[in-house]
């Protein structure tokens, strides 16, 4: 049986995504669905000392839904690895909050998200956090070695949900849990068309209900599964009809292997 990398839709998907995202990091008036940038940082309740820190380079391509440090907090000398990890804002504030002992992983599948993020962690000498391009169905990392993974919107746009979770699954050790935000939805009152790759890259054809999140985190392994803090990330934007329509929003989501 093909895996999902060989998949046609799969990869044409994955170009539409690719050619989105990274013209964010080009281009830092690209408009987004959403409110982008250190306004939707704010919003989602990032500290401004913690964005003031950080070159804008890495805050204005910023297209998160949630705030996972918010969930729980991290300590000195974990090692975290940040799935769909963008242009590295998460990753980078990781590394800080680990500290010289800890160690944080971001990977992504946009080489140009990639590149702004590698500058950046050198230009914050951030020499505890490292960048791969690669895909969240495949993360090409070892089992039992991470002790949190965050993600932050990442979900939605990927079709293999339930191969996604079992990835981080594989690679947090014993007792590691996943903190993550993303987008979940009623799915009532609108036919989504998941065929159109322009509502996939909108963050609304892929999106899934509390309920299917809750199954397919207990079908991979997870327990303590919490699911919660809704946010109404497409407030003011021109998605915020037809999210209102199904009810798509933000949550935190936090689980243990």
């Amino acid at each position: 049986m093909n895996t999902v990398g060989h998949n046609s839709k799969i990869i044409k998907l994955r170009e539409a995504l690719q050619e989105k995202y990274g013209r964010l990091v080009v281009n830092p008036k690209e408009p987004f669905h959403y409110v982008k940038g250190r306004t939707l940082a704010k919003r989602l309740d990032y500290p401004d000392a913690t964005l003031d820190l950080l070159p804008e380079s890495i805050v204005h391509p910023f297209t998160g839904v949630g705030n996972p440090f918010s969930i729980l907090p991290f300590d000195r000398g974990m090692n975290i690895v940040d799935i769909g990890c963008g242009a590295g804002m998460d990753a980078c504030i990781a590394a800080k909050l680990v500290g010289s002992r800890g160690n944080v992983m971001g990977l992504d599948m946009t080489e140009e998200m990639i590149q702004v993020a590698h500058q950046a962690s050198e230009d914050l000498r951030l020499p505890n956090v490292g960048f791969l391009q690669g895909y969240a169905e495949d993360i090409p990392l070892p089992a039992n070695n991470v002790d949190i993974v965050i993600s932050n919107g990442v979900l939605s746009l990927c079709p293999d949900k339930l191969r996604v979770f079992k990835e981080i699954y594989r690679i947090l050790r014993p007792g590691g849990r996943v903190q993550l935000a993303d987008i979940l939805t009623d799915e009532i009152g609108y036919p989504f068309d998941r065929a159109r790759y322009s509502l996939w890259t909108d963050s609304m054809a892929g999106s899934i209900s509390l309920e299917n999140c809750n199954e397919l985190l207990k079908e991979a392994g997870f327990v303590n599964i919490a699911i919660g803090k809704e946010i109404d990330i497409f407030a003011g934007s021109r998605m915020e009809n037809r999210a209102a329509r199904c009810r798509a929003r933000g949550n935190h989501i936090f689980a243990c292997k």
